[in-house]
């Protein structure tokens, strides 16, 4: 058996802040490169340098025709942006991607753990871009106001 009469000063795995950002504004993209959904972030001020942030992503978003949207986040500290993807290039050029046959819209989630090593203010900014110069939309149908819905992003500091 395992008792904890041994274990003293265990304090990794704690939540010791959470941030939220609801995304509620209609954006629309035809762009095949990266850009910033400008609004779409949020910010935390790490206690310890030896601290994770787990980053909680929800997209909900839209397009059709078999196009692939492709998300990707940035890590920004001082004005100094870090790509936070673990691969580039080719096909893989993304953290998380959606791809809808025909119209639709749908969520999209994403959970990265970074480890940004730092005290200072960290500001996670996402990036998209699509396969194509198809319409791409976030909060809103692709073609229409009609229907839509939120995003959100919601970091947790993690004691190390």
């Amino acid at each position: 058996s395992i008792t904890n009469s041994g274990v003293t000063g265990v304090s990794g795995g704690k939540i010791l802040q959470v941030v939220n950002t609801l995304f509620t504004t209609p954006v629309t993209s035809t762009s095949s490169s990266y850009v910033n959904i400008s609004g779409f972030e949020a910010s935390i001020t790490p206690a310890a340098t030896t601290s994770k942030v787990l980053i909680m992503i929800s997209v909900y978003n839209s397009t059709r025709n078999g196009v692939t949207t492709k998300f990707k986040i940035q890590r920004s500290v001082g004005g100094s942006e870090t790509d936070l993807r673990t691969h580039t290039g080719g096909d893989d050029d993304h953290m998380f991607t959606n791809q809808v046959g025909a119209a639709n819209m749908m969520t999209t989630s994403y959970t990265h753990l970074d480890s940004p090593n730092t005290t200072s203010a960290i500001t996670y900014k996402i990036y998209w871009k699509g396969d194509s110069t198809q319409l791409k939309a976030i909060n809103r149908y692709d073609n229409s106001e009609s229907y839509q819905g939120n995003s959100t992003i919601t970091l947790m500091e993690v004691a190390a």
